[in-house]
Formats: C-alpha cells, sequence, structure tokens
C-alpha cells in the first residue's frame, strides 16, 4: 500500500515536516517520483521493527516515540488492522509478488499508479515506449537508454532523463543518467508584425489556442485541458485548478478583451473542451504548427515562447514586475525578472539618484556675542 506524505505521517506518529526531512536524509525509507513523497506501508512497518530492535526509537531527534513500548503501541495498531496473519498469509505474499516490478514497462505503469500524473509525462512514456522495447528492470542500463532518449535539445533529453530516473528510483532500481548542461538562452518573443504573420498561417483551432494563449500566458497544457466549468465570461475570469498548476497553487486568470472575444467564438463548438479538435481535446502540437511557423518565416520559436511573448509584451506596455508574477502564476520573481530589460524605463526614476549631493554646514554658536 503506498502512502503520501501526511498519511505517512499519521502513520508514523510524526509531524510531515519532521518525515520529509528524514526521509530526505535517507532515515525514513521513501521515494520521490515527482514533486511528492511515496512511502511504502510494508517499508515504515520494517522501519519501525528496526528502531523496535534497537530499543531506541526512530534515530533522528526527540519529537519521535523514543520509547520502545510507544514504538509496541503503534506495532499492535498495524497487527490489528491487518487481516488474521493465519488465514491470509499465503494470499497476502501471492499479492505482495504480484505487485513486484519485473520489467520496465511495468515500472512505468507503477509511477503512473502511484499518483495523479501530468499528461505531458504521460506523453513522454508513450513516445519512450515507442523507442525503447521492454526488457527485464535488471537490464535497464544507461547504456541501453543512451539512443532511446531524445536527442532533440539538452532541455529535452534532461526533461526524458529525470522522468525515467523517476520511473526506475521507484521500481527499486535506480540508475543514474548524466543531464546535459543547459546554457541560459535569449527569451524569444514576437513582433506584433511577426504575430500577424503567424496568425494568417495557422489552422483555425490553432489560431485560437495561440490567440487566447498571447492573452492570458497559460501554458500549452493549461490551454489543451481547458474545460468550460474553468470559465465564467459573466465575471470574465478563467481558473486553473492546483494539481493542474506547475507551482501546485490553483491560479485565477483575469480575461482581457482578446481572450473573452476568444472564447465567445469557442461557444458551441464542444459540450466539456473549450478548444477541441475533431470532437476531442487536442494531445499535442506539433506538424501543423511547425508548418505555419515555416510559411510565416519565423524561425527558433516554439509553443511556449507564446506565454514569453505574453510577458515581454506586458513589461514592454508598463505592467509591474509584481503583478506580472501574479498574473502568470510565477512562483519566484526571478522568473520574472528575466523581462524586465525589456523595458529599462521601469528604472528611470532611480537613475538619477547616483550624482553628488551638496552638503550643508550648521555651525552652532554657543557663548554671547
Amino acid at each position: 500500500m503506498t502512502l503520501d506524505l501526511a498519511q505517512a505521517a499519521a502513520f508514523l506518529k510524526l509531524h510531515p515536516h519532521t518525515v520529509q526531512q528524514r526521509a530526505r536524509a535517507g532515515i525514513i525509507p521513501a521515494s520521490k517520483p515527482g514533486r511528492r513523497w511515496v512511502f511504502l506501508q510494508h517499508e515504515l512497518e520494517a522501519y519501525l521493527l528496526r528502531c523496535r530492535s534497537t530499543s531506541e526509537g526512530p534515530p533522528g531527534g526527540s519529537t519521535s516515540p523514543t520509547m520502545a513500548s510507544d514504538i509496541d503501541v503503534l506495532l499492535r495498531q498495524v497487527i490489528e488492522k491487518r487481516p488474521c496473519a493465519s488465514t491470509t498469509s499465503s494470499a497476502s505474499s501471492s499479492d505482495a509478488s504480484s505487485r513486484v516490478v519485473r520489467t520496465f514497462y511495468g515500472a512505468c505503469q507503477a509511477w503512473l499508479a502511484v499518483a495523479r500524473r501530468d499528461a505531458a509525462d504521460d506523453y513522454r512514456l508513450t513516445k519512450l515506449k515507442k523507442r525503447y522495447h521492454d526488457r527485464a528492470l535488471h537490464l535497464v542500463t544507461v547504456e541501453s537508454l543512451a539512443d532511446a532518449l531524445p536527442d532533440s535539445s539538452s532541455g529535452t533529453f534532461n526533461r526524458y532523463a529525470n522522468l525515467v530516473t523517476a520511473v526506475l528510483t521507484l521500481a527499486g532500481h535506480p540508475v543514474k543518467i548524466p543531464r546535459r548542461h543547459t546554457p541560459p538562452g535569449r527569451v524569444r518573443w514576437l513582433t506584433r508584425e511577426e504575430w500577424n504573420r503567424l496568425r494568417k498561417q495557422l489552422p483555425p483551432h490553432q489560431r485560437a489556442m495561440a490567440a487566447f494563449a498571447l492573452a492570458t500566458g497559460l501554458r500549452q497544457a493549461n490551454i489543451l485541458r481547458l474545460e468550460w466549468s474553468q470559465v465564467d465570461l459573466k465575471r470574465r475570469v478563467a481558473w486553473i485548478h492546483a494539481d493542474q498548476a506547475k507551482s501546485d497553487k490553483a491560479l485565477g486568470v483575469p480575461l482581457s478583451d482578446e481572450a473573452v472575444r476568444v472564447l465567445r467564438a469557442q461557444i458551441g463548438r464542444h459540450q466539456q473542451w473549450v478548444f477541441p479538435y475533431h470532437g476531442r481535446a487536442v494531445t499535442e502540437i506539433k506538424t501543423a504548427w511547425a508548418k505555419a511557423l515555416a510559411r510565416a518565416g519565423i524561425e527558433r520559436f516554439t509553443w511556449h515562447d507564446l506565454r514569453h511573448t505574453w510577458a515581454s509584451w506586458h513589461i514592454m506596455a508598463g505592467t509591474p514586475v509584481e503583478v506580472l508574477q501574479k498574473l502568470g502564476g510565477w512562483a519566484d520573481i526571478r522568473m520574472v525578472l528575466r523581462y524586465s530589460h525589456l523595458d529599462p524605463g521601469y528604472l528611470s526614476q532611480w537613475s538619477n539618484n547616483a550624482k553628488p549631493r551638496s552638503v550643508t554646514r550648521t555651525v552652532t554658536r554657543t557663548g554671547g556675542l
């Protein structure tokens, strides 16, 4: 049985922060296949037994049940919640053996089943399985993965490497894949004239999505999976749920006049999806997008650069970086400062501060005249 951080903390009678610290230090058995910690109940039980055998409680601090009697209470609670061992020992052992991950494809399925995953990760695993044939887990090596990981860019390679590492770590077969250096690049954004050229070349369904991206700054996944239940045209607001946001926090999106215009044009196309294509949600943007870019004569531009364009246009129009951070849902202000160079004017009010200051001396006389 898998547990999340809160469940593991309740199981061990510890504060979640304490469990997280000890898991990170390797004291408590756990894995972190993505952004969240995952614990296996039988490993936590074994951890308690080890603590009991040392008669000193869980190592690492006094906030845990440090007395052996306290650990006995926890272990008795675990045993009482189990089915009778005399009647189900063989069945439980067979169930446990059936859950053992033995192949790479099995590891992928186990990773997807542990927690809700992003659609992009699901897509990457599906694409990877087309390039990497299934095999026994112990045969999955760095060398065998070399030809399967995409080589289009360092960033793409590292994203796939992170995903494979998470999958194999959860399966108990950690493989260290060397990451590639990704030098900081320039922010790529469209001028108004470039956008007009691109807009004319895009197919209608992508034209609407691109216009909405430039009006809201939403990421591609949030636009592709946007549902009408997340839109309120009367209040002129849309929202992204916490499990859909990159920052894991719900995001409210104020809708501009252009965003409202795009959404009104989409009404009636599908009951659930805001931007459907042939009655279904769009799963990827690739071929038609690349052809439109070529016809428009635009190079080195990705869909995510629409978000860069949105932020750049905001900065050049005078939007404060603090406001832009909230509009874009960035957790770190440093991500927004990448665009600040596009409007040096926001610093001009302080540019004259570096100048010589005249010093006025005040002489105080004491005594009589």
